[in-house]
């Protein structure tokens, strides 16, 4: 009997939960460890700022891997989708455990990521799916949208709301939904959309160019597309010189409804 499609598409609990043990060992290192990295700091800090989002760097962690041997560094970079949730939800474990209300944080990354620092035009297929540096300029910003993530609906008819989650191509461990906002329940009785309920995050799409010194001499520069969710939406603009860190992923393309075998990156 094949197995569900989820299944093959989900990382395993396991070994979610594993990844997870291992970042919280690097985040809460046993007494007498001399690690130069102190995230106890990190975090308060960004308490007292009111930060949504704090870094954790590569160097840190290789720092760790040196006497844990556990080469977190290197699977954050080749295999995302099965370290960043856990080291994400790792960082907030920690932080719960040593504040009172701390605020959930988002994760982001910085430090050296050697081969994978790419400009538009370095981008290729075989660095699909891994976690990479973009360097380049702004050139273009779209609006910042509000993205559904989460809807309520409610039915005047059963007095009942209805909540439901909706991924897109974006979502690292959770397949994209197909189905549209539905119209009715199960038994066909009509739902409201609860907007002041549902869930929004902010979305924007940019456009990245690598920048005139480092292309090729007659040649015109190359572009990539990058989406921004959460707090990174609005966080910059045409002109500037980035450096991002994010997951490179393909987007397919569509022809009368079928694929033709040709992504967007």
């Amino acid at each position: 009997m094949a197995a569900p499609q989820d299944e093959f598409w989900q990382i395993p609990k396991s070994e979610l939960d594993t990844n997870m043990n291992n970042f919280s060992e690097f985040f809460d290192p046993p007494s007498g460890s001399n690690f130069s990295y102190n995230y106890r700091e990190v975090i308060s800090k960004g308490r007292e700022e009111n930060k949504n989002r704090l870094l954790v760097s590569i160097d840190d962690l290789r720092e760790f891997d040196k006497t844990n041997q556990n080469n977190l560094a290197q699977q954050l970079i080749s295999n995302p989708r099965a370290f960043l949730e856990p080291l994400e939800t790792a960082l907030n474990k920690y932080a719960a455990e040593i504040f009172i209300d701390v605020p959930e944080f988002k994760v982001g990354i910085t430090g050296q990521i050697g081969e994978n620092l790419l400009t538009p035009r370095q981008l290729s297929s075989r660095f699909i799916s891994q976690l990479i540096c973009l360097d380049g300029i702004v050139t273009k910003t779209s609006l910042v949208n509000p993205k559904l993530v989460k809807v309520a609906q409610y039915c005047p008819e059963t007095n009942q709301t209805h909540f439901r989650t909706f991924n897109d191509v974006t979502s690292m461990n959770e397949l994209p939904s197909r189905l549209a906002i539905p119209t009715t329940d199960l038994d066909n009785h009509p739902l409201e959309m609860e907007f002041g309920r549902s869930t929004f995050i902010d979305h924007q799409l940019i456009t990245v160019q690598e920048r005139p010194e480092t292309a090729p001499a007659g040649q015109m520069p190359r572009s990539c597309d990058v989406i921004l969710d959460y707090d990174l939406a609005d966080c910059c603009k045409p002109g500037d010189r980035v450096k991002i860190y994010g997951v490179y992923r393909i987007l397919s393309g569509r022809v009368t409804g079928q694929s033709n075998g040709i992504y967007r990156a």
